[in-house]
């Protein structure tokens, strides 16, 4: 995991604690923190993309989760194309 990912987990955590705190209600809750997982779903699918250009395929860098949203799938390609050479 990236410094950035733990600094999104930890932010998602930290919305919860926040929303909890301010009385926020149980529907913008789960609205702030699908925001901030989405965001790091998108940052795992990119550096998949990473991870396939310099190692190759792999069950890991090729999961199926990666490509169930446009925004993961062009991630993934931009991971790729700036990963280096296979």
């Amino acid at each position: 995991m990236t410094l950035e990912n733990k600094f999104l987990n930890s932010g998602i955590e930290a919305l919860k604690n926040l929303a909890d705190y301010c009385g926020k209600d149980v529907v913008e809750k789960a609205r702030l923190v699908r925001v901030l997982e989405h965001k790091s779903d998108v940052i795992h699918a990119y550096e998949m993309g990473q991870d396939y250009a310099r190692n190759g395929a792999s069950e890991l860098n090729c999961h199926f989760a990666i490509f169930t949203t446009v925004e993961g799938v062009q991630a993934w390609e931009k991971g790729k194309a700036g990963g280096g050479e296979r």
